[in-house]
């Protein structure tokens, strides 16, 4: 009676135990199959997301060496244009300012010598003649010569008043008279300046 029932027990516990464990199981199993396949396709989502087209190097390097040339085209031309338009109001100003031309020699000569810019090949007579020692600009007096009786404090209280130097001056055709606070001298011809007149040309001719 005894072995009769822990037989039927044994088979009673073989029987549905057997279905339990097997229904944990497939349970289990569908649960990892199904996680294993959600994970698959949230690989392959974030695959194809990232996924993005492969080019080779040279084409990278290409493309990058284009967009420089671009943005180095529009960088560097404003800069161009200034510097061409600063060029261009320079020779304009230098060809229009005869400021910078200077007699060389530097010549003074009597009344009936033409004034201008002295050279060796057309000698004239500076007119614009400025004295290093006093830095005063050279008076001249066509027509007329010094009193033999003028001194340097004449000419160092009396310059640039052209009317105060008047007293001082005498009439006489073709000669010219030239003075600043320090020097002063009367010529009829054309000579070369040299010293001790420290006259220089100050290098502002008309044209």
């Amino acid at each position: 009676m005894g072995d009769d029932l822990d037989t039927l027990l044994d088979e009673v516990e073989r029987k549905f135990c057997g279905k339990v464990s097997l229904s944990a199981e497939d349970a289990h199993g569908a649960g990892a199959g199904q996680k294993h396949e959600k994970h698959g396709d949230e690989q392959r989502n974030r695959s194809s997301k990232c996924k993005v087209p492969v080019t080779s190097d040279s084409d990278d390097l290409d493309a990058f060496i284009d967009k420089l040339l671009e943005e180095g085209s529009g960088a560097f031309a404003p800069a161009k244009t200034e510097t061409s338009s600063k060029g261009a109001a320079v020779v304009k100003k230098l060809s229009s300012h005869s400021g910078g031309r200077k007699c060389c020699p530097v010549f003074i000569g009597g009344s009936s010598v033409q004034s201008g810019i002295g050279t060796a090949t057309s000698k004239r007579s500076c007119d614009q003649l400025r004295c290093t020692s006093c830095d005063f600009g050279v008076l001249v007096f066509d027509d007329c010569e010094w009193d033999r009786s003028c001194d340097y404090l004449f000419f160092r209280n009396n310059v640039p008043e052209r009317l105060k130097l008047q007293p001082k001056l005498r009439r006489r055709h073709g000669a010219r008279s030239y003075c600043c606070q320090c020097h002063w001298t009367s010529v009829s011809e054309l000579k070369e300046l040299t010293p001790p007149l420290t006259w220089v040309c100050a290098g502002k001719h008309q044209d």
